[in-house]
């Protein structure tokens, strides 16, 4: 059994086994003793470019140096890898004779995908200039309708945030998985939830292509670098789509993979909790510190990022 304590308990600090501290507003524990039997961890769910953004003052890594003993965030090389989705390999393939009719009862909402708009993207953070440019430019040859904050016409018709559901994506046979940054393995609910579980092939600008091919389904993405121009990447969309073997192509992993979304806050934060106690059990309890060069692994954009 573990002891947990609730943020501004900073007087019963010594009494929990672990310390999660979620660097987002680079608020830290206040506290001149310390128990040393405890793991103090920091959580970070943002690239390194926004991990404070929420920071009156950022902090400087030099200060943080031998705080931590574990990290807590997507990437897999973690001490507690918390990643907002993961690719499961199934014990046994769901079908043992792919058909059209067979693989197409595997892709969500398949009954509801629409012709004439072939991709959506939700966007509620619109300052982001390669992102905007080059759906910009990809506009100019394929229609997308564009839904959140950052839409003309569909300012409204979702929140934009990942506690809110947006299903009217469900209708598109590709999704735009646009990340704010392009970082290692920086890849969000964008993917999991917005493209997969809604039954769209995602359209990548984030990880490099290898990265991607590392962590998710074999032939279930296009990337925006295997392409020239969004002139060339819309025409292959296109061409995908006028012909649904084409499109299901991109969806026969579903019969060996399950692609699981289970970002820590979207819906529950279970996730988080579950995999701190298992690192608890399961982890090496030899004791480490975080040095600033270790940090800089996290936090450095300039060493993770595009």
């Amino acid at each position: 059994m573990y002891v947990l304590v609730k943020r501004g308990d900073d007087e019963k600090l010594s009494s929990a086994d672990a310390v999660i501290v979620h660097v987002l507003k680079g608020l830290f524990p206040k506290t001149t003793t310390r128990n040393l039997t405890q793991r103090w961890i920091f959580l970070n769910d943002e690239s390194p470019f926004n991990a404070f953004f929420s920071a009156a003052n950022k902090p400087i890594l030099k200060d943080l140096s031998h705080m931590f003993n574990w990290s807590m965030t997507y990437r897999s090389d973690s001490d507690v890898p918390v990643p907002y989705g993961r690719t499961v390999p199934l014990k046994k393939a769901i079908l043992n004779q792919i058909t059209y009719e067979s693989l197409a009862s595997l892709v969500p909402y398949w009954e509801n995908k629409r012709k004439d708009v072939l991709a959506s993207i939700l966007m509620s953070h619109c300052g982001v200039p390669r992102r905007t440019e080059y759906l910009e430019k990809l506009q100019e040859y394929l229609t997308v309708d564009v839904y959140g904050k950052c839409s003309k016409n569909n300012k409204n018709s979702c929140p934009g945030h990942f506690r809110s559901d947006c299903n009217i994506v469900s209708q598109y046979l590709f999704y735009l998985v646009f990340e704010n940054t392009q970082c290692h393995e920086y890849i969000t609910e964008k993917l999991f939830y917005n493209a997969y579980s809604k039954g769209a092939i995602p359209v990548i600008m984030g990880p490099t292509i290898d990265c991607c091919e590392g962590l998710l389904p074999p032939d279930s993405f296009l990337h925006v670098d295997n392409y020239d121009s969004p002139q060339q990447l819309a025409e292959h969309m296109v061409e995908i789509s006028e012909d649904n073997k084409n499109i299901l192509r991109y969806h026969r992993w579903r019969n060996h993979f399950e692609a699981k979304n289970e970002h820590g806050y979207f819906g529950t934060r279970s996730y988080h909790l579950c995999r701190v106690c298992e690192a608890l059990n399961y982890n090496d309890q030899a004791v480490k510190y975080y040095d600033e060069e270790d940090l800089r692994i996290f936090f450095d954009p300039t060493l993770s990022c595009r």
